[in-house]
């Protein structure tokens, strides 16, 4: 459980350096930066995923350098990938 909690995204936020990743740590909340750069094909299709009876969708976030992605639940609240896709593209053009 301690795994799932350090991939589970808990919010996101685009900085001109990167996109600001939050998610739960031990004690508190942890950030992680992903520069533009390093996130060119960084997200996967949305998945659909069946536990206990209950139907749940989700996103993976590839972070560089790491074996196991980022998490976004999308059940409930919808995720732009492809509006991602384009900031990425955007972004990664200029230097920091």
């Amino acid at each position: 459980m301690e795994l799932y909690r350090r991939l589970y995204v808990t919010e996101i936020r685009a900085l001109p350096g990167g996109l600001l990743v939050e998610t739960l740590g031990f004690r508190g909340r942890r950030r992680h930066l992903l520069r533009w750069a390093a996130l060119h094909r960084a997200t996967a299709p949305e998945r659909r995923y069946s536990a206990r009876g209950a139907v749940s969708f989700a996103v993976t976030l590839r972070r560089p350098g790491r074996r196991l992605p980022f998490i976004i639940d999308t059940t409930r609240d919808a995720f732009d990938a492809a509006g991602l896709a384009k900031l990425v593209r955007r972004r990664a053009r200029r230097p920091d």
